[in-house]
């Protein structure tokens, strides 16, 4: 049984979390908001299918971002299974990471983090960029990433940090979902007609994933022996 006062942080906690799921969720539906949340969600799933490529042996050529929040990747090579489903499973891992990053700000960890991110950024848009609306875009998610590094004491950037994160999360979350359009294009028909496997089976994977990044969100920064679920340990 918690004392008084731990029962009160732990409810302050879970308060303080869905609401800032909610206005997320909100955010990813104004405009001066929701732009940068689909910039950012759909450079990590485009990028992220250049990654599955590079690991798979293949070349990534170029990425295109669009000022409406569309993007494409293209490449020579690579193991198609893979790098087709990297794409919007790496989107809800990489809100995941930013939402860390916004949690652990201050410490290593958070530092290392957004090292990371600033540098992917970085050399995709060295080696992938062509055109100038993606470069502009590129270096405004550039700056995203550089900005804590260079203000991580700043007060309210951890709920910057975790928000944005969370946004990002939101937008994956969803994103499958559009996939339900009965035209059996995207991802995940292309997933189909190599597999068998149904799309509805990798929507609802992607799906799934979504919701266990947005869980580890909410759970990990939680003492162990607080958490509903075992299995978190990362960070802890």
């Amino acid at each position: 049984m918690y004392p008084e006062t731990t029962l009160s942080l732990e409810s302050h906690y879970h308060l303080e979390f869905f609401t800032m799921l909610i206005l997320a969720g909100i955010g990813t539906r104004l405009p001066l908001v929701k732009i940068p949340l689909r910039w950012l969600e759909v450079y990590f799933h485009e990028i992220s299918h250049g990654i599955a490529v590079l690991l798979t042996f293949g070349r990534p050529v170029r990425l295109k971002l669009t000022w409406r929040g569309e993007g494409s990747i293209s490449s020579r090579g690579g193991w198609s299974l893979p790098v087709l489903f990297a794409g919007y499973a790496g989107a809800s891992l990489w809100g995941l990471t930013i939402y860390l990053a916004g949690v652990y700000l201050g410490q290593g960890e958070a530092l290392t983090i957004l090292s990371t991110l600033l540098i992917l950024v970085i050399i995709s848009t060295l080696l992938l960029v062509r055109d100038i609306m993606t470069f502009i875009i590129m270096t405004s998610l550039g700056l995203l990433f550089f900005l804590p590094l260079q203000y991580s004491n700043t007060p309210y950037l951890p709920d910057a940090l975790r928000f944005i994160g969370m946004g990002v999360g939101f937008n994956a979350l969803k994103a499958p979902l559009d996939l339900i359009d009965g035209k059996h294009i995207g991802d995940g028909a292309e997933l189909a007609n190599k597999t068998l496997i149904p799309e509805g089976v990798w929507i609802l994977a992607w799906f799934g994933l979504g919701v266990m990044s947005i869980l580890y969100m909410w759970q990990t920064p939680l003492p162990m022996e607080e958490r509903l679920f075992s299995f978190m340990p990362f960070l802890s």
